[in-house]
C-alpha cells in the first residue's frame, strides 16, 4: 500500500498563511529547493485541495514556470494529480483527476494502487480532514521561525490528535522540518475544499 504524506509550511505560532492568503513569509532557499525536489521524487502522484490546485495549475502549467524553475515544472506537470473538491467540475491541468464525492473511499482506493507514495502539497484544510479520517500516514511540517500573529491555521482539526515524532531536521535558515505519524480519531467532517 502506498503511503500518503502531507507537506506544508507553518509559522511558529501555527498558521499556514495570513488571513489574506499571503505565504511570502515562507523562507525558501537553495537548501530547501534540494530538499523539496528530493521529496517530490518520492511521489508517484500529488494530491491537492481545490485552492492549492487552482494556484498550482495557474502557474506550473505555463511557459513562465518552465523558464523560472524548469526541473520542478517538468516534474509537477508529468506527475498524476488528484484534486479533492466538491465545487470544481473541470480540470484544466494535464494528468488531473477530480474527486468530488466519497473522498474517503476514493483516496483509500488510490492508496491501494501500486506505485510510489502520494504527496499532499499545502492544502491545510484537506490535511486536517485526512488526519481525522485516518488516511494520512505522515505529516511533514516545515516550521518557519516567524510569528504571524494571526491567519489561517495550519492544522484545522475539530479535536485533539496525538502525533508521534518520526524525525526532524534543522535547516541553515532557521526552518525546522518536523515529521510526524498522526494517530487519528477516525472521525472527520467532509473536506471543505
Amino acid at each position: 500500500m502506498r503511503k500518503l504524506f502531507s507537506f506544508l509550511f507553518a509559522s511558529l505560532d501555527g498558521y499556514h498563511e495570513t488571513h489574506d492568503h499571503d505565504i511570502h513569509w515562507q523562507d525558501v532557499d537553495d537548501e530547501f529547493d534540494a530538499f523539496d525536489l528530493a521529496q517530490l521524487d518520492e511521489a508517484g502522484a500529488i494530491l491537492l485541495g481545490r485552492v492549492t490546485y487552482e494556484g498550482f495549475a495557474e502557474f506550473w502549467s505555463t511557459p513562465a514556470a518552465h523558464e523560472a524553475d524548469p526541473i520542478r515544472a517538468k516534474r509537477l506537470n508529468a506527475l498524476p494529480k488528484v484534486v479533492v473538491s466538491r465545487t470544481l467540475r473541470e480540470a484544466q491541468w494535464e494528468n488531473t483527476t477530480i474527486i468530488g464525492a466519497d473522498a474517503d473511499v476514493e483516496l483509500r482506493k488510490l492508496k491501494e494502487q501500486p506505485g510510489k507514495d502520494i504527496q499532499l502539497i499545502g492544502s491545510a484544510k484537506l490535511t486536517g480532514y485526512l488526519i481525522q479520517a485516518g488516511l494520512l500516514d505522515e505529516l511533514r511540517v516545515m516550521v518557519s521561525p516567524v510569528l504571524l500573529g494571526g491567519g489561517n491555521p495550519a492544522f484545522p482539526v475539530s479535536g485533539q490528535v496525538s502525533m508521534e515524532l518520526l524525525r526532524s531536521r534543522q535547516f541553515s535558515n532557521g526552518n525546522m522540518l518536523l515529521v510526524y505519524r498522526p494517530h487519528a480519531s477516525g472521525t472527520a467532517a467532509e473536506p471543505a475544499v
